[in-house]
């Protein structure tokens, strides 16, 4: 077999496995909700009424016709609720950045579990604002794979927050020697993997057995929807609860986010902007340096402009849904926030790209 193609994983696994993950989650137990949503939404209480609301009258920022000072203080008053993808850049957001300039005294700065939106929604009044990170699907997916073969992994993704459910195709994945053999079982050998279209996943909820209306009911933690029968569905769906939320940011423009995130719940956005570039890595905007230190090299990574083109188009694939949503998402970020989000890469693979026109016949 030719290994020259994944020299790349050989040497990354080499500097990343068995470190501290300085990208990683800090996962917990997370918490049960009380009330259903039906129930929550019907009885007005939920935020997430009035985050629709507030969505609709365009609060992208100071200047802004549609920018609300007094939504914005509400909301700062309220506290904050992450919805925590893995590997979207949450234990950076909730560690540093909301224990910094979130209301800590209301006792609604929530950040540590992975908890999905049914249990979010379920959880009805006083969760705070609704926030939440997406990231480049083949970004995320490759960290989230390394992570898993980490000495943080190694311990941690067996939580029951994470929804590994299959414990022999983890054991493979975290513990072969092969790179490349582990990275394929990671991509394929689990067709309930919650790690595909994790970001849509979340979005839609899934845990539980809840049901999500018109899109079937699910099996258990980690049961996948079905993913190539009805990604449009799921995509809108998704995109429905992501205008429903407060403010959403893109991991990959961090500064831009953590800025636009800021107004929307009512910080500082100057202040917040400042301690983001000294104290946060700017996701995605640094090539891989596989010479550096390891230290170096976790903060500032990019896979797109490491791995192979063949292996980036069969990330894509695996993950067309959450392709198509963050794809989506990222020109809605600019649409809703008024922030600039410009990547050194674009992630638009074969299942996205336009056809090709022939040049007419003269």
């Amino acid at each position: 077999m030719d290994v020259a193609p994944f020299r790349f994983l050989l040497r990354w696994s080499a500097v990343t496995v068995g470190l501290p993950c300085a990208l990683g989650i800090l996962v917990g137990q997370r918490a049960d909700g009380s009330a259903r949503l039906a129930e929550a939404l019907a009885s007005g209480r939920s935020p997430l009424t009035r985050h629709r609301a507030s969505a609709t009258r365009g609060d992208v920022g100071p200047g802004h016709a549609g920018f609300a000072e007094d939504g914005a203080a509400r909301r700062a008053a309220q506290g904050v609720r992450l919805l925590r993808i893995q590997k979207t850049g949450g234990s950076i957001f909730g560690d540093l950045v909301m224990k910094k300039f979130c209301n800590q005294s209301a006792g609604n700065c929530l950040s540590a579990n992975h908890d999905d939106w049914s249990e979010i929604a379920k959880d009805g009044a006083g969760t705070g604002s609704l926030v939440t990170l997406l990231r480049d699907p083949v970004e995320r997916i490759m960290s989230e794979f390394f992570w898993l073969r980490s000495r943080d992994g190694l311990a941690s993704a067996s939580r029951t927050d994470w929804d590994f459910q299959n414990k022999t195709w983890l054991d493979i994945v975290q513990t072969e020697k092969d790179v490349e053999r582990a990275l394929d079982v990671f991509l394929h050998g689990d067709e309930a993997s919650p790690s595909r279209n994790r970001q849509t996943l979340y979005l839609l909820g899934f845990r539980n057995g809840s049901v999500v209306e018109g899109l079937g009911r699910q099996s258990g933690n980690g049961a996948p929807y079905a993913w190539d029968d009805r990604a449009g569905r799921y995509v809108r769906r998704a995109l429905d609860h992501l205008e429903e939320m407060a403010a959403f940011g893109i991991t990959d423009c961090w500064v831009p986010s953590m800025r636009a995130i800021a107004r929307q719940l009512g910080w500082d956005a100057n202040a917040v902007g400042e301690f983001t570039v000294a104290s946060t890595p700017e996701y995605g905007k640094h090539s891989i340096d596989l010479s550096a230190t390891a230290q170096s090299t976790a903060m500032g990574a990019s896979f797109r402009q490491n791995l192979p083109r063949e292996k980036i188009d069969e990330i894509e694939r695996l993950n067309k849904v959450d392709l198509m949503l963050f794809r989506k998402a990222l020109k809605r970020f600019t649409e809703r926030f008024g922030e600039a989000c410009s990547l050194m890469y674009e992630p638009l693979g074969p299942v996205m790209r336009e056809p090709e026109r022939k040049p007419a016949k003269r």
